[in-house]
């Protein structure tokens, strides 16, 4: 559905079929999916709408070619072929959905001319049924062995998809794409378009292509010699395919999991996966997969060298890729087949079956195996004695064979700089288009955003101005005084009393400077960072390095400290604004703590579940970055604590006359927090004092 038109269909019908899709997909296997596609086939039956039965109908065809019920499938698909066939795009739909299962089918001249049979060009208006048409092309031409025009028109795809934007769609050609380059070993950009494809079938909860692309990456990972990776990758993969209950899905991932430990050398976990293949094949028969095991069968024989045996399984896997049209796995199990008889110095035999191999793999580029094709024939024929102009003939054929396959490549290039300059030129496209946007805002909304920016800028105003010249200038001068009336009294006898008041009175103005130097702080780090970069930010570093900023006040009152960080700590923040908030709530800590005090500073991650709020990050099972700091002081009275980050806040429960100075600089530094996306939250310390909580949204790497 994510890839149809929407201007085609009410939003009542594509809830419909939205509806119907979702059934067949989440059903299981089963009663509950044979319960699930009587309800679909029952809402085809009872509509006269053709948009919705054509849609449902294809959905149907899809899902029982999906489940190795093809008679089923073709049934369907006469069903939907004549539910379109007043209307001309829908029409092309179902064309559109009868090459794909003929391409699934490994008959790729066959899907050709059917796709053929309608103009793609008709449908350039309509954006979404454009790109599966030549993204469909483009996979048939490659399958046939037309190479040069298949990268052309995947590069076309491409575009157009990412044009649109739909996920469904860039899927579709991100996976084509990728699979076209892992065939022609460009398996650098086969990767790149894999983890593309996969995000993509994140997005729309699709099980079937999750599985697919990540068994894909796990055969390019042990294409370059990353075993490790290779093996995870399949593994999660099978995982994927068993969850969904897809047996096409699992068939897929098997066989390509055969080829991976082929590749890998590992004969004992070829072994394991051959049988769990031929387990899955016996429940779920399919003959698109059939002639992969029959393949790796015959080599799992040929390690034990029962030639035989192998040999006769190689031909059951080369009749099956004969009768499919399968051209490009034709030709390569002939050159194993070729490969073994060499091997056991039959080179009659092996000189027949490579030269129909060379001749099978020569329109697709597939250089490993046409470079061991190659090879072993030019043995056989000297082995066997044959006439050197044989030879000779075989020479001037690789080469230029070389020169198609060295135009292939500079013009797979070509495209790929054109691929990449066209990803650019989008982004920047992108960006121009935001601000576009920005410009282009209701006047109601920028009203609104100029209106708290105003109102946020007066605020910062007001209290700077306050601080700099309604409490510096005062503050001076009662310093000065308190320091005379001290210098006076000193020398007193009996004015102990006096000395504490003017003391007290001391302290309270050292509180108030720290009031004053917090806001004048705050704004110059405002200053520093007007349009505020928010990035990521290693939470962990910052930490460690700001207690090493405070370990000569924390010596000096004799308090111990302690950290403990738990795994990856990469956090959206602003540096700025985090080292301004965790130094005030060290230091807070140090000035409340008894002498001799433990200061706890933590960092670990807390599940979304369990902190219930808006706020929290989007993914399910995602959790938060939390940096806890934590004191043995007196802590906050209870009925202060509603308090604690408010402008009016005092907190004198928490202060003595020695240690204060908190209150502003907790409302300040929840300012801070609110401006990178965090926030600030204290609970009270068992069985006393105090811990706040600074709580920041986990940074996502790639």
């Amino acid at each position: 559905m994510d890839t149809i038109e929407s201007s085609w269909l009410t939003a009542e019908q594509r809830t419909i079929i939205n509806n119907a899709e979702t059934e067949l997909s989440v059903s299981g296997c089963g009663a509950g999916l044979t319960e699930a596609r009587g309800r679909v086939i029952a809402l085809f039956e009872s509509t006269t709408d053709h948009y919705v039965q054509t849609f449902i109908a294809i959905a149907l065809t899809q899902h029982y070619q999906l489940h190795s019920m093809m008679e089923a499938s073709e049934q369907w698909l006469e069903n939907a072929r004549r539910s379109a066939a007043a209307d001309r795009f829908l029409h092309a739909w179902v064309v559109c959905t009868h090459a794909t299962m003929l391409m699934n089918l490994h008959k790729p001249l066959e899907a050709l001319d059917v796709l053929e049979s309608i103009n793609a060009k008709e449908y350039e208006t309509h954006r979404s049924l454009f790109v599966r048409i030549i993204n469909i092309k483009a996979k048939i031409l490659d399958n046939a062995g037309r190479s040069l025009e298949a990268d052309e028109t995947y590069l076309l795809a491409i575009g157009a998809s990412e044009e649109i934007g739909r996920n469904k769609l860039n899927f579709m050609v991100y996976h084509g794409y990728a699979d076209f380059c892992y065939r022609h070993e460009e398996y650098g950009t086969a990767l790149e378009y894999l983890i593309k494809a996969f995000n993509s079938a994140v997005e729309i909860n699709f099980n079937m292509g999750q599985s697919q692309t990540m068994a894909r990456q796990a055969l390019v990972h042990a294409r370059i010699g990353e075993a490790d990776t290779a093996i995870k990758k399949y593994n999660h993969a099978l995982s994927l395919a068993w969850a969904g209950n897809v047996p096409g899905a699992t068939s897929f991932v098997l066989a390509t999991g055969l080829e991976m430990y082929d590749v890998l050398c590992n004969m004992e976990e070829l072994k394991r996966t051959l049988q769990q293949a031929n387990e899955h094949l016996q429940i779920h028969p399919s003959e698109s997969y059939r002639g992969a095991v029959q393949g790796f069968q015959a080599i799992v024989l040929a390690d034990s060298k029962d030639y035989t045996g192998a040999e006769a399984y190689f031909h059951k896997a080369i009749i099956a890729y004969k009768e499919s049209k399968y051209i490009v796995g034709y030709g390569s199990w002939l050159s194993k087949l070729g490969i073994m008889l060499a091997e056991k110095h039959d080179y009659q035999r092996a000189i027949s079956v490579l030269y129909e191999a060379r001749e099978c793999m020569a329109p697709y580029f597939v250089t490993s195996i046409m470079t061991q094709t190659i090879q072993m024939l030019a043995k056989s024929l000297v082995a066997n004695h044959a006439p050197l102009a044989e030879i000779k003939q075989l020479l001037i054929w690789s080469n230029a064979y070389s020169r198609r396959y060295s135009d292939f490549v500079k013009n797979h290039i070509t495209l790929i700089t054109q691929l990449r300059h066209n990803e650019q030129r989008k982004n920047q496209e992108e960006i121009f288009q935001l601000r576009h946007i920005e410009l282009k805002e209701t006047n109601e909304r920028l009203t609104a955003v100029v209106n708290d920016l105003t109102q946020l800028t007066a605020e910062k105003d007001e209290m700077l101005s306050i601080a700099t010249h309604d409490l510096q200038n005062p503050l001076a001068s009662l310093r000065s005084m308190l320091s005379f009336m001290t210098t006076r009294t000193a020398g007193i006898p009996g004015n102990t009393d006096v000395l504490e008041d003017i003391q007290a009175m001391g302290n309270i103005v050292n509180r108030m400077e720290g009031i004053v130097r917090t806001f004048l702080d705050f704004g110059r780090k405002l200053g520093q960072t007007p349009a505020l970069l928010i990035d990521t930010i290693d939470v962990a570093t910052l930490v460690r390095k700001a207690t090493d900023r405070h370990t000569a006040l924390i010596k000096s009152k004799e308090h111990t400290i302690t950290t403990n960080i738990h795994g990856d700590t990469w956090a959206i923040g602003n540096v700025t604004l985090f080292n301004a908030i965790v130094d005030n709530l060290i230091s807070n800590a140090v000035k409340h703590s008894p002498p001799g005090g433990t200061i706890s500073i933590s960092v670990q991650h807390t599940p979304t579940e369990s902190v219930r709020d808006s706020d929290s990050p989007d993914d399910p099972g995602s959790q938060w970055i939390d940096v806890v700091i934590a004191d043995q002081g007196p802590g906050i009275p209870a009925n202060e604590a509603s308090m604690l980050f408010t402008r009016q806040n005092n907190t004198p429960g928490t202060l003595t006359a020695e240690h204060s100075g908190s209150g502003l600089s907790l409302y300040l530094s929840q300012r801070m927090a609110a401006r990178m996306m965090s926030k600030l939250e204290y609970k009270p310390s068992i069985p006393h004092g105090a811990t706040f909580t600074l709580r920041m949204k986990p940074a996502i790497l790639s």
